[in-house]
C-alpha cells in the first residue's frame, strides 16, 4: 500500500475515533485493519513559548519537503506537553505542526492566545524502531525557516535539515529541538543548566516584544507578542536565509527596525533583564549570564550577514522636567523618567561629573541635590543608565546656576502657553536673613508663608520678558530674566507630500490612485494578506513594496509672533475610528525622516480593523500639540474593500485513483451508478485572516462504453409490383345461357388489348424497388398485397372492340350469337379469342323454322371484373445476409453530485453557511470533489469472442473497455470573513485550478 493511501486509512480511522485526546495515524494493511504487532514510534515533546497550552499539534510527512499526509493529531496539556504515535516501520521526515492554544507572556503576565495564522514548527527524522522527544518552540521554528529557504535554494531535504539545525544550536549553544525549555518562573537551584538557558531565551523574547510595544506607544503586548515576533522572524529567514532585517523589504516592529544588531543586542539585554526581574525564580544570576549574553552580542554568526556588532544601539528613552528655571539654591529635586527600567542595571547621577552617593531605582527618579555642597556659579546635573552589558543606553543633561549666597527665585509655572491671562507662580528662598522686598517688573510681589508666589500677567503674543528682584535683609539681591512665551497660533499638519499608491475600486474596476485625505467616494481595494505590516518597517519604499497603503503627513508649527515649536518637540498622536465610534484610543507617533506614515494595518489601526464592510467609514484621527498646549486635528477618511488574493492549489490528488487501478474489469459493475470522491484539491490560507469559499465548476464529466458487436445482417429492398386481377370469361358464347359468375380468376401483369388493328400487350406500370433496409430473418416473409381496387375503364378504355359471331343450326332453328370484346390473357389459340375479360353488345338471335313461332333476340349485359393492386417482394442486397462485427461506443454525461471541505489541520470537516465555507487563517484545507457515475449496461455475450460458432440476428454484445474522464476544473470564489452575516456584502474574487480531465479506464484482458 502506497502512503497516499495508508493517508485515506488513517484519515477515516481518525474521524471514527471521537472524543480521543489524540489520533495516531497508524498504517494498516490493504483492508484497513491495524495489526497489533506494527511496531510504532512515540513521539514526544513540549510546545513552549513559555508553556502553549491547549495547542492542536499535526505530525506530517516531510519526505519530499513539503507538508504531506497527516499522520498523527493531539492537543497539548497545560505544561504544553504532547504525546502521540507514528508507524515505526519506516524512516520518515516528519513536520511538526503547532496551532492555537494560550501561553503566558513572562514579561508582563499576559494571557495570549495563538492566532488562527500563527504557528510554531518543528522538523524531526523518525528512524524504524526509535522514539523521540521533540520541541516545538521559536527557535525550532527559526530552523524550519531556514530549512525552507535551503530548500527553496535547491539543497536536498534532509542535507537542508542537518545544516539548519546545526547553525541554530550553534549560534544559541543548546540542541533548540532536544532540549526541554524550562520556564525561568520555575524554582531552580541557581545552575545555569541548557534548559534554563533555553527558557532566558524564550523570555528574552517576551520582554523585548513587551519594550516593543512601549517604543509603539501601545500597551504591553497589545499588539507584538513572542508569537507574533516568530511569525516575522520565519519569513525573514525563510526568504533570504539570514537574519538581517530584510524579507524583500525592510522589516520593522513598527517603528521598531529589525537587523542584525537589533537581535543580537535586545536579546542579550533582555536576556539579562529578565534575569534581573522578578518572574526569575530559577536562581540563575545575571552574572552568570553574562557571558553568554556577551557571546550572543558579539556573535559574528553567518545568520547576521556579515554586520558587525555594535553595541551602541537600544537606547532606552528618556525624560525630564525642561520647563524650569535655571537658578538653584539649597536643597532641590531632580526629576528624571526612563522608559523601559527593567533594562538598566544602574544608574549614576553627576553633579560636573562628581558622583552623587544617590541609589536610584530605575523608573520616575526624584534625585534629591544640595547646592550648598557646590560652589557657586553654573553646574552640569547628568544622569546616566547603564544596561546589563555594561553599555550605555541613556543620557541626560541639563545646566542650572547653583547661588548659595544669594537669595533665590524658583519659577514653577510653565512658561509656554497659549492663554492671554497668564499666571506666573513659583517658590523664593534665602539663605537665613530674610526677604524684604520681591518685584517682578517693578511690581511688588506677595509672599506667602510656605514662601510660594503667583502674579496674574496678561501676555501679549509671542516673547514676554518677565523681571524678577528679590532682596534679603542683608542687602543681598537676586535679579533674573525669565521670558513667558505666549503661542496662540496652532501648529499645522501637511499632507502636501503626498499619501501613498493603493486601488480603488470603481464601478467594479481596480483604478490606480492615489490616496487623498478623504477616500469615502471608492473604497480602497486591500488584499487581507496586506492588512498587517507583518513585520514591514514603517517607511515609504518598505510599505510601497509590501503593497501597504497610508498617509503621509508633517507636522508644522510655523514661527508666527517670533516664536514656534521645534518639530523634534511636537506632540503627535492619532486614534482609530470607525463609522463614527473610537475602536483604539490616543497614541504617540514617531517620525521618520520628518514626517508620520499611518499604514493602513493592523498594527497601527485595530486588530480587528479588517472585520469591516466596504460601506463602513475608517478614520484615522490625527492631533498635533504644541508646548503651549495649541492643538490641531485632522481626520484622514476612507472606506476600505477587503478581498482575498488569488488561492494557489499546493497539489491535486486523485483520491479513487487506487479504486479504478485495483477494479478488476469483471467487477466493473461496482463502479456504476455510486459516488466516487474523483479529486481532492489542497491549498494553505496564507492570505493571514481567515475566509469563506464557496466552490463550483461546470461538471461537464463523460463516461465511455466501448463494446464489440457480433450481429447476423440481412439487407433487403423491397420490390413493389403492381398486378391486375382479372374474371376471364370462360365460355363467352353462353354468357347469358350460363351462370353469370363462371369466371376464371387470374392475377396477371399483362394482358392483350384489341387498338383496331391487331392485339397489342398492355401493361401494368413498371415494378419499384425501395432503399435498403434491415430484416431479421434470411428469407423474410414480404407484407400482403395491398387492397384491390376497381379498374376504372371507363378512363383507360379505347372503346375499340374486337367483334365476334358464332352460328349453328339444326333442323328447328338458326342460332347466331355476335358480341364484342377486349382484353384477352393469350392471343396465340382460338380458346383466348373465347374467353376475354371485357364482353359488351353481347347477344344471340334464334330463328325457328316453325314460323309459328317467334324468333328470339337475347341480349346480355355483363359487368367486367377488372381490379389493380399492389404486390410486395423482397430482393436481398448483394452480399446479404452476412454475420458482421461492430465496434460501438456508448457515451453518458454526468455532472459534479457535490463538494466536502475538510480542515487539513484540525482534521473536522467544515460545515457550509448559505453555501460557503469558512476557511481558518494559516490552516490546510482540502476540498474534494464528488461524481456520481452513471449507470452503464453489462454486456457480457462471451460468443462473441467466438463469431464461427455464433449467427444470431439479435445483437450479442461484448464489453471491452471502460473510461471515464473527469474534469478537473474547479472554480473558488473567496470572501474575506467580516462575519458570516456579511457574506454577500464582500468583495468577491475568483480562483480556477485544475487544467485538462484525469482519465481512468479498465479493459479486458
Amino acid at each position: 500500500m502506497d502512503r497516499a493511501t495508508r493517508s485515506t486509512l488513517i484519515t477515516a480511522l481518525c474521524l471514527s475515533l471521537a472524543g480521543l485526546a489524540a489520533c495516531n495515524g497508524i498504517p494498516g494493511s490493504e483492508s484497513g485493519d491495524v495489526p497489533p504487532q506494527r511496531p510504532l514510534n512515540t513521539v514526544s515533546g513540549y510546545v513552549v513559548d513559555d508553556a502553549v497550552g491547549g495547542a492542536l499539534l499535526n505530525v506530517y510527512g516531510f519526505d519530499d519537503g513539503v507538508k504531506g499526509e497527516l499522520l498523527a493529531s493531539t492537543t497539548t496539556a497545560q505544561d504544553g506537553g504532547y504525546s502521540l504515535q507514528v508507524d515505526g516501520v519506516e524512516r520518515r521526515l516528519l513536520l511538526l505542526e503547532a496551532r492555537g492554544g494560550e501561553y503566558i507572556e513572562l514579561a508582563t503576565g499576559q494571557r495570549v492566545e495563538l492566532e488562527q495564522d500563527q504557528v510554531l514548527k518543528a522538523l524531526a527524522v523518525n528512524r524504524p524502531g526509535q522514539s523521540m522527544s521533540v520541541m516545538v518552540t521559536p527557535l525550532t521554528h527559526l530552523t524550519a525557516a531556514l530549512v525552507r529557504y535551503y530548500l527553496d535554494s535547491g539543497m536536498a531535504v534532509e542535507a537542508a535539515i542537518d545544516t539548519a539545525t546545526a547553525e541554530l544550536n550553534e549560534l544559541f549553544g543548546i540542541d533548540v529541538a532536544a532540549v526541554r525549555p524550562r520556564s525561568i518562573a520555575e524554582q531552580g537551584t541557581s545552575e545555569l543548566t541548557p534548559d534554563y538557558l533555553y527558557g532566558f531565551f524564550l523570555s528574552a523574547l517576551s520582554s523585548w516584544t513587551k519594550r516593543v510595544n512601549e517604543q509603539n506607544g501601545l500597551a504591553p503586548h497589545a499588539v507584538y507578542t513572542s508569537i507574533a515576533l516568530s511569525q516575522v522572524l520565519y519569513d525573514e529567514v525563510a526568504a533570504d536565509g539570514l537574519l538581517d532585517g530584510k524579507a524583500g523589504n525592510a522589516l520593522a516592529l513598527g517603528t521598531v527596525g529589525l537587523g542584525p544588531n537589533a537581535y543580537r543586542l535586545s536579546l542579550a539585554q533582555h536576556m539579562l533583564a529578565m534575569a534581573a526581574g522578578k518572574a526569575n525564580l530559577s536562581g540563575v544570576s545575571v552574572e552568570q549570564l553574562l557571558p553568554l549574553a556577551f557571546r550572543l552580542v558579539n556573535s559574528e554568526h553567518r545568520l547576521f550577514a556579515g554586520v558587525a556588532p555594535d553595541l551602541s544601539g537600544g537606547q532606552v528613552a528618556v525624560s525630564g522636567d525642561e520647563n524650569l528655571g535655571s537658578y538653584r539654591s539649597g536643597v532641590f529635586e531632580y526629576a528624571v523618567t526612563l522608559d523601559s527600567p527593567e533594562l538598566i542595571s544602574s544608574v549614576r547621577f553627576s553633579v560636573d561629573d562628581f558622583d552623587l552617593p544617590v541609589a536610584a531605582v530605575p523608573g520616575e527618579m526624584r534625585v534629591p541635590i544640595d547646592t550648598r555642597q557646590f560652589a557657586d556659579g553654573q553646574h552640569t546635573v547628568a544622569m546616566r543608565a547603564l544596561d546589563w552589558l555594561g553599555n550605555p543606553v541613556a543620557n541626560h543633561a541639563i545646566v542650572f546656576q547653583f547661588d548659595n549666597t544669594l537669595p533665590y527665585v524658583n519659577v514653577s509655572s510653565r512658561l509656554y502657553t497659549n492663554q492671554e491671562n497668564y499666571l506666573l507662580s513659583g517658590t523664593v528662598g534665602d539663605n537665613g536673613s530674610g526677604i524684604l522686598q520681591f518685584e517682578i517688573d517693578a511690581e511688588a510681589v506677595s509672599i506667602n508663608p510656605d514662601n510660594s508666589w503667583s502674579l496674574a500677567r496678561a501676555l501679549q503674543p509671542g516673547n514676554n520678558p518677565v523681571a524678577m528682584r528679590l532682596e534679603d535683609w542683608a542687602g543681598n539681591s537676586f535679579a533674573e530674566q525669565v521670558t513667558v512665551v505666549l503661542d496662540q497660533t496652532p501648529p499645522q499638519i501637511d499632507s502636501g507630500a503626498g499619501h501613498s499608491q493603493a486601488r480603488f475600486i470603481q464601478a467594479s474596476e481596480l483604478v490606480n490612485g492615489m490616496l487623498a485625505d478623504s477616500n469615502t467616494d471608492a473604497p480602497v481595494y486591500i488584499e487581507t494578506h496586506q492588512a498587517d505590516l507583518d513585520g514591514t518597517a514603517i517607511t515609504r519604499a518598505a510599505l510601497d513594496g509590501a503593497g501597504i497603503p497610508y498617509f503621509a503627513f508633517a507636522a508644522i508649527d510655523a514661527l508666527d509672533t517670533g516664536v514656534a515649536t521645534g518639530a523634534a518637540e511636537l506632540q503627535v498622536r492619532m486614534r482609530y475610528e470607525k463609522n463614527g465610534i473610537t475602536l483604539a484610543d490616543w497614541r504617540p507617533l514617531t517620525p521618520l525622516a520628518g514626517e508620520y506614515l499611518v499604514p493602513l494595518a493592523g498594527e497601527t489601526l485595530h486588530s480587528s480593523w479588517h472585520q469591516s464592510l466596504p460601506t463602513d467609514e475608517h478614520g484615522v484621527r490625527v492631533e498635533v500639540r504644541d508646548k503651549a498646549g495649541n492643538r490641531v486635528e485632522k481626520l484622514f477618511a476612507f472606506r476600505a474593500a477587503f478581498a482575498v488574493a488569488g488561492i494557489e492549489m499546493e497539489h491535486i490528488r486523485e483520491p479513487s485513483a487506487a479504486l479504478f487501478e485495483s477494479t478488476a474489469f469483471a467487477d466493473r459493475a461496482a463502479l456504476y451508478d455510486r459516488d466516487i470522491t474523483a479529486l481532492a484539491y489542497t491549498f494553505t490560507n496564507t492570505s493571514g485572516k481567515a475566509f469563506y469559499i464557496q466552490p463550483d465548476d461546470a461538471g461537464g464529466h463523460v463516461a465511455r462504453r466501448d463494446v464489440e458487436q457480433l450481429l447476423r445482417e440481412h439487407k433487403v429492398r423491397q420490390v413493389t409490383t403492381p398486378m391486375w386481377r382479372v374474371g376471364v370469361i370462360e365460355n363467352a358464347s353462353d354468357l347469358c345461357i350460363g351462370s353469370l359468375v363462371n369466371r376464371r380468376f387470374e392475377m396477371v401483369n399483362e394482358m392483350y388489348q384489341f387498338d383496331g388493328n391487331g392485339w397489342v400487350k398492355a401493361m401494368t406500370p413498371p415494378a419499384t424497388i425501395g432503399e435498403p433496409i434491415n430484416v431479421f430473418s434470411d428469407a423474410p416473409e414480404p407484407p400482403e398485397d395491398s387492397q384491390r381496387v376497381d379498374v376504372d375503364l371507363a378512363a383507360v378504355f379505347d372503346e375499340l372492340f374486337a367483334s365476334n359471331e358464332i352460328s349453328s343450326a339444326n333442323q328447328s332453328f338458326s342460332a347466331t350469337t355476335t358480341y364484342d370484346y377486349d382484353y384477352l390473357l393469350n392471343v396465340t389459340s382460338q380458346q383466348g379469342l373465347s374467353q376475354p375479360v371485357l364482353i359488351s353488345n353481347w347477344q344471340r338471335l334464334v330463328d325457328y323454322v316453325d314460323t309459328s313461332v317467334d324468333d328470339e333476340l337475347t341480349t346480355c349485359i355483363v359487368v367486367p371484373y377488372f381490379k389493380q393492386f399492389e404486390r410486395y417482394t423482397y430482393q436481398s442486397e448483394p452480399g446479404y445476409p452476412l454475420d458482421s462485427h461492430a465496434f460501438l461506443e456508448e457515451q453518458q454525461h454526468f455532472a459534479t453530485a457535490g463538494f466536502t471541505v475538510h480542515d487539513d489541520t484540525s482534521s473536522e470537516n467544515i460545515a457550509a453557511v448559505s453555501g460557503w465555507y469558512r476557511i481558518p487563517a494559516g490552516h490546510t484545507v482540502s476540498i474534494t470533489k464528488h461524481v456520481h457515475t452513471p449507470a452503464l449496461t453489462v454486456d457480457n455475450d462471451v460468443a462473441v469472442a467466438e463469431p464461427d460458432t455464433v449467427a444470431d440476428y439479435t445483437p450479442l454484445l461484448y464489453d471491452k473497455a471502460i473510461s471515464w474522464s473527469i474534469d478537473r476544473a474547479l472554480n473558488i470564489t473567496a470572501v474575506h470573513d467580516a462575519g458570516a452575516g456579511n457574506i454577500f456584502a464582500m468583495t468577491p474574487t475568483q480562483t480556477r485550478a485544475g487544467e485538462g480531465a484525469v482519465q481512468y479506464s479498465i479493459r479486458r484482458p
